[in-house]
């Protein structure tokens, strides 16, 4: 391999490496990634866009990667919480009945509904912003089928937290 050629592989794995832990620098624009990959069925982009309690607890309480699976955070609830992101995942890709049909529909926009802290087993708590979307041709209004988006800060950018899909009853009374 020459030397060029060397150079220019080894700087295509810098550039991808530096981009695969980066979130989106907008909440409004990590709404748009994850809508665009439940669209197109992507877990493995979908997944690369979300976050866990236990990640964030274990951030919080400075726990080294070394011993994170140790504890009850990164060994239990870690994998049951990723493994909750996967089935909401699914529901979303899946559709049906008061669920937006992410095959069927464009992003137009995301818009900010609410906002709250959501307390964590660790005691402390995080800011989480709660987004709706607007599909295109929907006459730029929040779309009133699930899901929402529950999105956090995370570093300098922006993380989602959970897909929310109303309870049944709570769907069907509006």
């Amino acid at each position: 391999m020459t030397p060029a050629k060397f150079r220019l592989v080894a700087c295509l794995i810098v550039l991808t490496l530096f981009g695969c832990g980066r979130s989106p620098s907008t909440p409004e624009g990590l709404v748009e990634a994850a809508f665009d990959a439940i669209k197109a069925n992507d877990w493995k982009t979908y997944s690369a866009l979300i976050i866990t309690s236990a990640d964030i607890m274990l951030a919080q309480d400075k726990v080294s990667p070394m011993k994170s699976k140790q504890g009850y955070a990164g060994g239990v609830l870690k994998p049951e919480e990723v493994n909750a992101h996967h089935a909401a995942f699914d529901r979303a890709v899946a559709g049906g009945s008061e669920i937006i049909d992410f095959r069927q529909v464009g992003y137009e926009r995301a818009v900010m509904v609410t906002s709250a802290n959501q307390e964590l087993l660790n005691g402390n708590s995080v800011p989480v912003v709660y987004y709706g979307v607007a599909v295109k041709g929907g006459n730029g209004q929040v779309s009133q089928l699930d899901p929402g988006f529950s999105v956090v800060q995370w570093g300098s950018g922006y993380r989602l937290l959970a897909l929310v899909f109303r309870p049944q009853e709570a769907a069907a009374e509006k």
